[in-house]
C-alpha cells in the first residue's frame, strides 16, 4: 500500500510542476521597419557637432536656474530615403547630480549644468527625450537647438565646464 501512494504522490507532482512551467504570464510584441536607407547626418565634423559655450563671469549665473551663454547649434540630415517625412533626435549622456535633465559638466565647475533646448530657447529638452519632429523634405532636414549653461546651486565653483552627449534620430 505504501508503494502506491508514493507512486500517486509522484505523480500528482509531476502534474503540478509540468503545469507550472507552461503557464502563460505575458506577451512581448516586437515591432519596426526596415527602410532602404536613413540619413546621413552632417555636423560640423561629419556625425560629430562641436558646440563652443566660451567662458563666462560666474556672476552670470546668480541663481539655480539662472541660464547664461545660450548658443545655436544644428544637426543636419541630407541624403534620406523619400520613405523618411519626420524626425526627432534624443541626447544621451551624463545628468547632473541636482538636475537629472542637464548634462553634468567636468573639468573643475560645479554648481552648473549643461541645458538643451528646442530651436525656441525657452524649451528645455531634458536628456533622454525625444524633440520636436523636424519636416524631412527633398532627403533633407535640419534639428536647431540651443545650449546653456544653467546652475543648479547658488555657490558655483569655477573651472572647466565640458561634457559630450550622443545623439540618436528617430525616423517616421
Amino acid at each position: 500500500m505504501k508503494i502506491k501512494n508514493k507512486g500517486i504522490a509522484v505523480f500528482a507532482l509531476t502534474l503540478l510542476f509540468a503545469s507550472m512551467a507552461n503557464a502563460d504570464d505575458g506577451t512581448i510584441n516586437f515591432t519596426g521597419e526596415i527602410v532602404a536607407a536613413t540619413c546621413t547626418v552632417a555636423g560640423s565634423s561629419g556625425s560629430t557637432v562641436d558646440v563652443q559655450l566660451g567662458k563666462i563671469n560666474k556672476s552670470a549665473l546668480p541663481a539655480p536656474g539662472a541660464t547664461a551663454s545660450a548658443t545655436m547649434f544644428t544637426i543636419g540630415l541630407s541624403g534620406c530615403d523619400n520613405a523618411i517625412t519626420k524626425a526627432q533626435v534624443s541626447f544621451d549622456g551624463a545628468s547632473d547630480s541636482t538636475d537629472s535633465s542637464l548634462l553634468a559638466v567636468t573639468g573643475g565647475a560645479s554648481g552648473v549644468g549643461i541645458g538643451i533646448y528646442e530651436a525656441d530657447g525657452t524649451t528645455k529638452l531634458p536628456l533622454f527625450t525625444k524633440s520636436r519632429a523636424v519636416t524631412i523634405s527633398n532627403g533633407a532636414g535640419a534639428f536647431n537647438f540651443v545650449a546653456k549653461y544653467v546652475a543648479t546651486n547658488a555657490s558655483i565653483v569655477v573651472g572647466k565646464a565640458n561634457s559630450s552627449a550622443t545623439f540618436a534620430v528617430a525616423y517616421q
